[in-house]
């Protein structure tokens, strides 16, 4: 996983700020679509935008209009741009790139129309199934989104087009998205302070959210992390005033290695080591190191991978 260069940013992702109409919203995908054949490989010619009704005036149901009819022009069945894996990842992302300015409710019925049309086309279907496996749940992708990507994931499982055998990785990936999702209580875990207390990350006691980061020693990637993050004078400003705790935690065998380093950290955190067996019970998937949560007083989960 790279590392950016960037500040982590610990705060609420403004992703649904339009201060227009959702004229903005129409610009955005069709500037996405006029993008040259030289640049994208594609050798089809993009979907045509849907239409906006002038009745609809606020941006989140302007956006909402664009993904139900998204693919309206598209006849799945007849189609021969439907075979084209590179037309349809174009074509998918486009889509995909409107989908934060509309609702979970509108999101929920474009998915649910996309994929029910596509049925007619089971090679269509497979192609977008993939397609939301790597888009939506892909850690790097910059377009993931837990949320959605359950959206596909229970259309994909439900469809008469799939067989069993292909329904094994989203059923997988759907339980992993599910886990400690945004707006649901955090898993409580177990695990030894480096005074050598033992502890658990709900009696942590804090008025402040929590920066929860699971990390390995070891890993030159974590290094650089904690150094942003202990560096960052935002965070260390609200880590002095109680408004933030820095709960670091290693889950994993080499205990002693996790000792030895522990004391670099600073001493305003609260650094932990567990066994692995938060993973193991299934309770977190550590699907990249590190993996940061941003939790509210109450544990609630607020951000989830956040990265940085």
């Amino acid at each position: 996983m790279g590392v950016q260069k960037s500040k982590l940013n610990i705060h609420r992702p403004m992703r649904k700020k339009i201060l227009t109409f959702g004229i903005a919203t129409l610009c955005l995908v069709a500037a996405a679509q006029n993008v040259s054949d030289s640049e994208t490989n594609v050798a089809y010619e993009a979907l045509e935008l849907p239409l906006v009704p002038s009745t609809l005036t606020a941006p989140s149901d302007r956006a909402a209009y664009i993904i139900e009819h998204f693919w309206d022009s598209m006849d799945f069945a007849g189609d021969e741009r439907a075979y084209d894996p590179r037309f349809m990842e174009q074509t998918f992302v486009n889509y995909l790139s409107v989908f934060p300015y509309a609702d979970i409710a509108a999101q929920s019925v474009a998915v649910d129309t996309l994929m029910s049309r596509a049925q007619a086309n089971p090679d269509a279907y497979e192609i977008l199934a993939d397609l939301a496996d790597t888009y939506l749940y892909t850690y790097d992708s910059p377009m993931a989104d837990d949320g959605v990507y359950v959206m596909f994931a229970d259309n994909i499982l439900s469809s008469p087009v799939v067989d069993d055998a292909h329904k094994i990785r989203p059923r997988a990936h759907r339980d992993t998205a599910l886990k400690n999702r945004p707006g649901t209580p955090a898993a409580d875990f177990a695990f030894t302070d480096r005074d050598g207390n033992d502890t658990s990350l709900y009696g942590i006691d804090t008025r402040g959210d929590i920066l929860l980061i699971f990390y390995d020693p070891d890993c030159e990637h974590c290094s650089i992390a904690m150094r942003a993050i202990s560096s960052d004078r935002q965070i260390s400003d609200k880590v002095a005033s109680g408004d933030l705790a820095v709960v670091a935690v290693y889950s994993g065998e080499d205990r002693e290695l996790w000792q030895q380093r522990a004391a670099s950290l600073p001493s305003e955190w609260t650094v932990g080591y567990e066994d692995g067996s938060l993973q193991d019970d299934g309770l977190y998937v550590i699907r990249n190191l590190p993996t940061v949560y941003r939790l509210s007083a109450d544990k609630t989960v607020l951000e989830k991978e956040i990265r940085y």
